[in-house]
């Protein structure tokens, strides 16, 4: 085994082990290695991180959704955007896992909005303060809606109809609430 590919499985074991969360996706980490690695300059790997961590990670998100499906989201108030795997909702950047994260943080691109996510795009188109400031009073008015739909149909299929969460079809319970993206077995854990 040459040198990088020793360090490459190096890297994949420690996210493996360190984040210590069921589900977690080899052939993305293998592909975010790669990606960061497929320069040999000096530095690349390090410029390659800053560029999709600090400014570009919605460009990362949209290189890994077309890779493996999934889902890119917003974390609320952190200023990221990131990719999620469907099946266990982990949710990764050009970092590999990306754990600075609760479920409830995670929310769907498009309650992002076109004028905010344009700050993610950098295409130099600018908005004056006033503009992006009612953009987000909106973003956070949709936030908060989503979050009320999710603690409605909690509410609603853990009460009134008595049904165990983890026997719900998620794309059925997707379709009630019209954009719920975050998986049954987190449901329970939301509103503890």
């Amino acid at each position: 085994m040459d040198c990088k590919s020793y360090l490459k499985d190096r890297w994949i074991k420690s996210q493996i082990e360190i984040y210590n969360l069921k589900g977690i996706r080899e052939d993305v980490l293998n592909f975010i290695w790669n990606f960061s690695n497929s320069v040999n300059k000096e530095n690349s790997t390090t410029i390659i991180s800053e560029l999709f961590s600090n400014g570009y990670c919605y460009y990362f998100a949209l290189i890994l959704r077309d890779a493996f499906g999934g889902e890119i989201m917003w974390l609320n108030n952190k200023g990221h955007i990131v990719w999620v795997d469907r099946k266990t909702m982990i949710p990764y950047d050009i970092n590999g896992v990306y754990i600075d994260a609760t479920p409830c943080d995670l929310i769907p691109l498009e309650l992002l909005g076109e004028t905010c996510l344009e700050e993610f795009r950098h295409r130099g188109k600018s908005y004056s303060e006033n503009i992006f400031k009612e953009a987000m009073v909106e973003v956070m008015d949709n936030v908060k809606d989503y979050n009320d739909r999710i603690t409605k149909a909690y509410t609603y299929l853990n009460t009134e109809k008595g049904k165990c969460l983890e026997a719900l079809d998620r794309d059925d319970l997707r379709e009630k609430l019209g954009m719920g993206r975050i998986e049954q077995k987190y449901y329970t854990d939301l509103f503890k």
